[in-house]
């Protein structure tokens, strides 16, 4: 019977219950033990120091959870660097682990990655954000969609019943996957992507009486702030506010969606994509195998753990042309 240790990290994204559940029952299937860790990489470091770091398998709700948001083992952004990654090593030994699944986004998975030298790890991706590159769909991103298409829906019903115009910030980092989804799916006036180069003149164009224009947190440029700051990953449509509000006739208001994006209960594709992605992760670590479970083609699959660090997914220029919503700065 093979010990396989099952921890989430980063932040959270709705699915992930729904992926333990799967990845329990699939575990047992096979009879082998599934040792649910607390608070993602995190737990290691504790386990080391002999802390108890289990959560407990009575404790899960096997109906119900599926259906929640969150995470119920936690999680947080602990990340092994080399100060770290020989403690988490020895956690995983003073857990008798024979392999580990970490679900994660690109900095958990790059940990996932560094483990995986001294352990049979399966990384598994999950963000809103969508910009894992090995992965044509990351857990959490179609439920993320789905809520910034509804709130969005919403906002346009004010907008054109008071002839305002919005600023709706969407989530999303430096790729415009979340921001461009909804924009298409709504019909908005105009989206804000972090991947096409704009100006505040460009954007002035869209802002229309009743117009919603999405705009991704990302997508700093040097006109509204310094694009390289860390600090700038939100904040973008106050600025904007700031800059546009005097310049503007029509009534200007801003809409930060900010980490509602990331609640709630899955939809059913990222349910779906849990199941999916949980069997193949738990059928990889029962085979004693490091590697990164991937959508491709519409397809699970899993693929060398290597490419959990060859960077990020980005928007090409091919799939900002195919957007039916104007992109700001694009001609």
């Amino acid at each position: 019977m093979a010990r396989i240790g099952i921890l989430t990290g980063g932040g959270d994204c709705p699915g992930l219950n729904a992926f333990i559940v799967s990845a329990v029952d699939r575990a047992e299937e096979h009879g082998h033990r599934p040792i649910l860790l607390r608070n993602g990489f995190l737990s290691l470091v504790r386990a080391a120091a002999g802390e108890a770091v289990e959560f407990p398998l009575v404790a899960l709700d096997r109906l119900r959870l599926p259906r929640t948001g969150g995470t119920v083992i936690g999680s947080s952004r602990t990340r092994l660097k080399k100060e770290l990654l020989d403690t988490a090593v020895a956690g995983a030994a003073a857990l008798d682990l024979d392999a580990l699944i970490a679900v994660g986004g690109d900095g958990s998975l790059r940990s996932a990655h560094a483990l995986s030298a001294h352990l049979p790890v399966v990384g598994v991706p999950k963000t809103i954000d969508n910009d894992v590159l090995a992965t044509e769909f990351s857990l959490g991103f179609q439920t993320a969609a789905q809520t910034a298409l509804d709130a969005v829906e919403r906002i346009q019903d004010t907008a054109t019943s008071h002839g305002s115009t919005f600023l709706v910030e969407v989530m999303g980092r430096r790729s415009g996957f979340l921001a461009a989804s909804a924009a298409e799916a709504v019909s908005a006036d105009a989206v804000v992507l972090p991947e096409q180069t704009w100006s505040v003149k460009d954007l002035k164009r869209h802002l229309r009486p009743g117009s919603v224009v999405l705009v991704g947190e990302g997508a700093w440029q040097e006109e509204v702030g310094d694009p390289e700051s860390e600090k700038h990953l939100s904040g973008i449509v106050d600025r904007l506010l700031e800059m546009l509000v005097p310049q503007t006739e029509t009534t200007l208001r801003g809409v930060v969606l900010g980490h509602t994006l990331r609640g709630g209960a899955p939809v059913a594709a990222d349910r779906l994509l849990a199941t999916s992605f949980a069997t193949r992760a738990v059928d990889v670590a029962t085979a004693g195998r490091a590697a990164l479970v991937a959508c491709r083609g519409g397809r699970t699959v899993d693929v060398d753990i290597e490419e959990a660090v060859k960077g990020r997914r980005f928007l090409s220029d091919e799939e900002m042309a195919s957007l039916q919503v104007p992109v700001v700065g694009r001609r």
